[in-house]
């Protein structure tokens, strides 16, 4: 590495472009936990419920067989998109009526209305302070850290966005 960079200094070439630096970090909020779930079928939504998790993730199939029940607590369920979206499945999300939907890849995120909440689902692997920061700016409120991070880094991150973890 050391003769590649003497190589490349004394080559005579010149960088004109403007310095990187690194966006200030802003002080990290503190906030309680909250307890939240990600289920697979209605009874588990019905213990989860009863249980008073804050949030519940329903998958988008399961919203879809009894959407009547899910919207009549917008603030406690929230749809979790399928994380790959084929022809033959139902791709039209304006149906949707809860205040927030899990997110699982970029592109569901034009597919949903600006008025519904958008939490990014850990498979965005949003692991350090600038993937959290350009999330909140591409329109999400909320994330689940990627598993991958250790308790060490999570701690580092510096933000404004309300993170989750996987238990």
């Amino acid at each position: 590495c050391e003769k590649i960079e003497e190589a490349i200094r004394g080559s005579g070439r010149k960088y004109e472009g403007e310095e990187f630096k690194l966006p200030p970090k802003p002080e990290k909020e503190k906030t309680e936990p909250r307890y939240v779930a990600s289920v697979l079928n209605e009874a588990q939504a019905d213990m989860c419920f009863d249980l008073g998790f804050e949030k519940i993730y329903i998958p988008y199939s399961l919203y879809l067989k009894n959407k009547e029940k899910f919207d009549s607590e917008p603030d406690i369920y929230s749809v979790k998109l399928p994380p790959i979206n084929h022809d033959r499945c139902e791709n039209d999300y304006s149906q949707i009526n809860v205040s927030e939907v899990c997110i699982t890849n970029l592109g569901q995120i034009e597919k949903i209305s600006d008025k519904i909440k958008k939490h990014a689902d850990y498979r965005l692997n949003i692991c350090n302070s600038l993937s959290l920061r350009q999330a909140r700016e591409m329109g999400i409120s909320s994330v689940c850290l990627s598993p991958e991070m250790t308790i060490s880094q999570m701690g580092s991150l510096r933000n404004n966005v309300p993170e989750e973890i996987l238990v």
